[in-house]
């Protein structure tokens, strides 16, 4: 863009250089024509002929100009819009992208924790199961086995010291 319209600044600084050198030049011709016309031919009219034909094929290739450099500006522009649009796009992704991580890291967390509530549980109802089955073999009787560990449980709630211990 910067390079575009650089150009554009170059051709509107230039333009009216150009065109005053061109004006300068027309006016030495039609002085030379003048001249060649009060000498009797004595200048040779092809010359000054094809020098204001190069005039004024200059004068039309500046006019030309001014166009395709406007055109060029109107693209880039158009071409900056669409850079700036995808530069937005790609900013909500990576913020999308940013929230999905998140969600994913708060779910593995959550299922680590009811991993480890559901290994907790298994452990306790593992120790549940071995005690019952020590006190069964101890007292004899697995209802007398329940009644203890139960009286146990019980005992353990007005205590410092957890179950298993």
């Amino acid at each position: 863009m910067a390079t575009i319209r650089g150009t554009l600044a170059i051709y509107d600084q230039m333009s009216s250089v150009l065109s005053g050198i061109t004006s300068s030049l027309n006016l030495t011709l039609s002085a030379m024509d003048d001249m060649q016309r009060s000498m009797d031919k004595t200048f040779d009219p092809t010359s000054i002929s094809a020098a204001r034909t190069a005039i004024q094929q200059t004068e039309a290739a500046l006019k030309d100009l001014a166009p395709p450099i406007n055109d060029s500006q109107n693209e880039q522009d158009e071409l900056n819009d669409k850079l700036n649009r995808g530069k937005e796009i790609a900013g909500e992704l990576s913020k999308r992208i940013a929230g999905f991580v998140a969600a994913y890291a708060g779910i593995k967390k959550i299922k680590g924790l009811f991993s480890d509530l559901a290994s907790v549980g298994m452990e306790f109802n593992s120790h549940m199961q071995n005690s019952e089955i020590a006190f069964t073999t101890m007292l004899g009787s697995t209802e007398k086995a329940r009644e203890f560990i139960d009286e146990l449980y019980a005992f353990n709630k007005t205590t410092p010291f957890s179950f298993p211990d």
